[in-house]
């Protein structure tokens, strides 16, 4: 059990804060600003960045609308799949443990809103891209992670295989031909 839980230390510890933040921040959203409202912290720059109480059923973009069903169930499916697959990790393997800790906490945070509310609340609005939320915004870092921690591997596989080669040229003998010129 001790060995269990400490295999789950870090994504608990990770996912947790994710989930607090998101919750926390999506709670302020929901009781300070009504459906549609914009707030900004500095008004010079808040054509480029502001708050505004938001909703989405879809997903990520807003695509897919009115399928908040069908994403409690795949995000569920999702979340219990990295929590299981999360202990096989090695140690070693940090960063792609990471990602998976930002992965699971920011479906969890989106989940929470969807079943507890019917939708997920965002509130992030940077220029003209689509309104995001902490949870979103875990996910796609646990994203540019995971896209990192491949890329990681493969550059260290590569090295051990250049490695690999050159060992063996170094370690095979050079025969060299004598030849008579008769």
């Amino acid at each position: 059990m001790k060995q269990q839980l400490r295999n789950y230390f870090f994504l608990i510890i990770i996912a947790g804060l994710i989930i607090l933040a998101d919750q926390a921040s999506k709670n302020w959203v929901r009781e300070n600003l009504a459906m549609g409202e914009t707030y900004c912290v500095i008004d010079s720059v808040c054509e480029k960045a502001r708050f505004v109480h938001w909703y989405n059923t879809g997903v990520a973009f807003g695509m897919f609308q009115g399928n908040s069903n069908l994403f409690k169930v795949t995000s569920s499916i999702i979340a219990l799949a990295i929590i299981a697959f999360y202990s096989q990790i090695p140690d070693e393997e940090w960063l792609l443990r990471l990602a998976l800790a930002f992965e699971v906490g920011g479906a969890i945070g989106n989940l929470i809103d969807r079943f507890m509310i019917g939708h997920v609340t965002d509130f992030v609005a940077v220029g003209n891209f689509a309104v995001f939320n902490i949870a979103d915004a875990a996910i796609n870092v646990g994203i540019a992670f995971m896209l990192l921690s491949l890329l990681l591997d493969y550059l260290k596989e590569q090295k051990e295989k250049k490695a690999a080669v050159e060992a063996v040229d170094s370690e095979t003998p050079v025969v060299e031909l004598e030849t008579s010129s008769d």
